[in-house]
C-alpha cells in the first residue's frame, strides 16, 4: 500500500523557547550539545535528533497544540484510533493489536467495530477539508487512513 509523503512545517531546535529547550535537557539528563532537525512529518513543531554533552543520543518531538478537550479515555480508543495508521504502514490488523492489549480487548468486538466506524468517518470527513496552513499533505494522509479504516471495518463485518 502506498503511503502519502509526510510534509509539514518544522521548527528548528533554536526556534524553541529557551525554557522548553532547558526542560528537554533536564529530562534527557544532560546538556544538548547538538540538534539536527528532522524535516519529514506532519506536526508543525520540532522533531530533532539530539547529541547530549555526555555522549548519549536522543530524539525529541515538541508540538504545540491548542487542545482544550484532551482527556484520558478507554484503552480501546487508543488501539482502534492507531490501528489504521499501523495497517497503512504495513503493520498487523486490529485483531492482532487487540490480542496484545488485553485492557483494550476487554471492550469487546462490537465496541471495537463501533469505534473503528467512528474513526473511519472522522478520517474520511477530515480528508475532505482544505489543508491547514503548513500541512499540505495532511488531507491525503487522512484520506489514506480513512480508506484503510473502512477496509478494516468491512473485513471485520464480513463485507470485504
Amino acid at each position: 500500500m502506498s503511503t502519502p509523503a509526510a510534509q509539514g512545517k518544522r521548527l528548528h531546535w533554536p526556534e524553541l523557547p529557551a525554557d522548553v529547550r532547558a526542560a528537554v535537557a533536564a529530562v534527557a539528563g544532560a546538556a544538548i550539545a547538538d540538534a539536527q532537525t528532522q524535516p519529514h512529518g506532519f506536526s508543525p513543531g520540532v522533531a530533532a535528533r539530539l547529541r547530549l554533552a555526555d555522549g548519549q543520543r536522543a530524539f525529541v518531538k515538541v508540538v504545540f497544540v491548542d487542545w482544550p478537550w484532551g482527556a484520558r479515555g478507554a484503552p480501546l480508543l487508543d488501539v482502534v484510533g492507531l490501528a489504521p495508521s499501523v495497517r497503512m504502514q504495513g503493520g498487523p490488523d486490529l485483531d492482532w493489536l487487540l490480542a496484545r492489549h488485553p485492557a483494550a480487548a476487554a471492550g469487546g468486538r462490537h465496541a471495537a467495530n463501533s469505534l473503528l466506524a467512528a474513526v473511519a468517518g472522522m478520517f474520511t470527513s477530515r480528508a475532505l477539508q482544505p489543508p491547514p496552513p503548513g500541512l499540505p499533505t495532511l488531507r491525503a494522509f487522512q484520506d489514506a487512513q480513512g480508506r484503510v479504516a473502512r477496509e478494516m471495518l468491512a473485513a471485520r463485518l464480513g463485507n470485504p
